[in-house]
């Protein structure tokens, strides 16, 4: 009896966070039938990267294949990021792990046993995110340091930008950073969950799973915003000239400023949670593993 129990509480605070990847359904393009909830592209050795599996991290040169990289985590990471030659990635457990290669990952201290959901960088700062308010800041990757962000709330994803990080979380949370030392808050006017955050166009853009949009030209002063799709959105990122919204049954939405919003194709009815870009090829982290997204149809494309 306690175990169902433990399923369905966490099972309901997956749905709560956005997190329930729909892992029976379609066939898996990644070849494992694992979702994926995040994907960067980068490197040396030019690959996309996928993390949320059990088990570790796939690369893949195509966005069609995908392989293990090593070694393995027990860990499912929620969240991965390219700044030059080095991949970065966090997840469950307090995981956070590095590469240079995309193929062989070294584990990292991170002193924290929560969830990270989020990683980005900014002035030569690594800013890693998570439950309970969980903030780490490092200079090199490796050595973290576990910082006061002072909100209990779980933060989903965090950007930089114009000089700044800002953090997104549950219940409406805006956090904002110079450094990732100390923050303050700001507010949206929503008690909505914040699920992913990004920075392009001069514009910092949130997106909800509770199927809105917001944004702020400088991280405090936050306005709604109206799209001709009604989707749940779970990732959002700033590809080469304008946003990429992604969220639930292939929901994909296309933005230069943040403000007008139009819905393309994605070619899947997965759920979508990011997306990465090699300037040719849009690659989607979705519940059914990683897929290209209509690159031949989808209008972002035809269009470049």
């Amino acid at each position: 009896m306690k175990t169902i129990v433990s399923v369905i509480v966490l099972m309901r605070v997956m749905i709560s966070l956005g997190f329930a990847e729909r892992e029976t359904g379609q066939a898996a393009a990644n070849g494992t039938g694992d979702p994926l909830l995040a994907v960067a592209f980068g490197g040396n050795d030019h690959h996309f990267v996928g993390v949320g599996r059990a088990g570790g991290t796939l690369v893949s040169q195509d966005g069609q294949i995908w392989n293990p990289a090593l070694p393995s985590s027990a860990a499912r990471l929620r969240h991965v990021i390219q700044v030059g030659d080095l991949y970065v990635s966090v997840g469950e457990q307090g995981a956070i792990f590095t590469s240079t290669n995309a193929l062989d990952w070294k584990r990292c201290n991170s002193g924290l046993t929560g969830t990270l959901h989020g990683v980005a960088h900014g002035h030569g700062i690594f800013v890693a995110v998570g439950d309970a308010g969980a903030v780490l800041t490092s200079t090199n990757s490796v050595h973290w340091t576990i910082r006061r962000s002072r909100t209990a709330n779980d933060l989903c994803s965090v950007t930089f930008g114009k000089g700044q990080f800002v953090a997104v979380g549950r219940s409406g949370t805006i956090l904002l950073s110079t450094r990732g030392e100390s923050w303050k808050s700001a507010r949206t006017g929503t008690e909505s969950l914040l699920r992913s955050v990004a920075f392009g166009n001069g514009v910092f853009v949130a997106v909800s799973p509770s199927r809105a949009i917001f944004t702020s030209a400088d991280g405090r002063i936050w306005a709604r915003q109206q799209c001709d799709r009604d989707a749940y959105l779970y990732g959002i990122a700033w590809v080469q000239d304008r946003f990429v919204a992604v969220g639930a049954g292939g929901a994909l939405l296309t933005s230069v400023e943040g403000t007008q919003w139009t819905a393309a194709e994605s070619g899947t009815t997965a759920d979508l949670y990011g997306l990465a870009t090699d300037t040719h090829l849009l690659v989607g982290a979705s519940a059914s593993g990683g897929m290209p997204l209509s690159p031949g149809k989808n209008p972002f494309w035809a269009a470049q």
